[in-house]
Parts: structure tokens; sequence; C-alpha cells
């Protein structure tokens, strides 16, 4: 019979390193501070440019460009309820990014993180916000 570790209160996943790798990821990038990246709350067209720029910067600083770009492809090593997990982190980063008034025009909104990325493009081309 193998002996239980001790897992004491200070012990997470990181400490744990049969943990697989992915689980490791996610846990990392869930810890990420957004606004150290993202500056800026998205309001309107006015500050849509900036952050965007930001934004792209977070995702892409996590390896998750796949999340709201069908041109990169997902990788292979990512199962179904990975990339469902990673989805609803960038769209959480996303949502959070929001000023509060641009917020509301999504709160009931059940997309994926794509979905809000490609509704964000549209709505910044056509100029409406509300």
């Amino acid at each position: 019979m193998k002996p239980m570790k001790n897992m004491d209160a200070s012990s997470n996943a990181l400490d744990d390193v049969s943990a697989p790798t992915h689980d490791l990821k996610f846990m990392m990038a869930s810890n990420v501070n957004v606004s150290n990246f993202v500056s800026v709350k998205l309001s309107g067209r006015s500050s849509y440019d900036i952050w965007k720029a930001q934004m792209l910067c977070l995702i892409k600083s996590q390896a998750l460009l796949h999340i709201i770009d069908a041109q990169y492809p997902f990788p292979e090593d990512k199962g179904v309820h990975m990339i469902a997990q990673y989805d609803q982190l960038v769209k959480g980063w996303i949502f959070g990014s929001f000023h509060e008034k641009l917020l509301k025009n999504f709160v009931d909104y059940s997309g994926t993180a794509r979905k809000v990325w490609m509704e964000l493009e549209l709505r910044e081309a056509e100029g409406t916000y509300s």
C-alpha cells in the first residue's frame, strides 16, 4: 500500500509533481491579474484600440490566442474539458476588462470567448456599443 502524502494547507497543485501539465498551466493562467496587462476599461470606440492591444498582449502571453482567433489551431494536448475551462477564463478576462456600461450589454451572453471577441470587432466596425 502506497503511503498518502501529507497535504497541509500550504500545499497546492504546484507541489504535486504528478499533476498534469495542463492543470498547472491553467492554474497559473487563472491567477493572472488582468489589470497588470489591461489598464484601460473598454467603454466604446474611444478606448477600443488601446484595450484590444493590451488584451491581445495578455492572451498571447498565456499562449491562448486560439481561444479567440480561428486562424490559430487548438493545441493537440488539450482535451475538450480544458478547452472549455480556458474559454471561460479568457471570456472572464474580457468581461472583467469592460466598463460597467458595456458589460450590461453582455450580462446574459452565453457564447464563447471567440464569439464575444467577434461581437466586439463587429461593434467596433459598426460603431455600435449599446
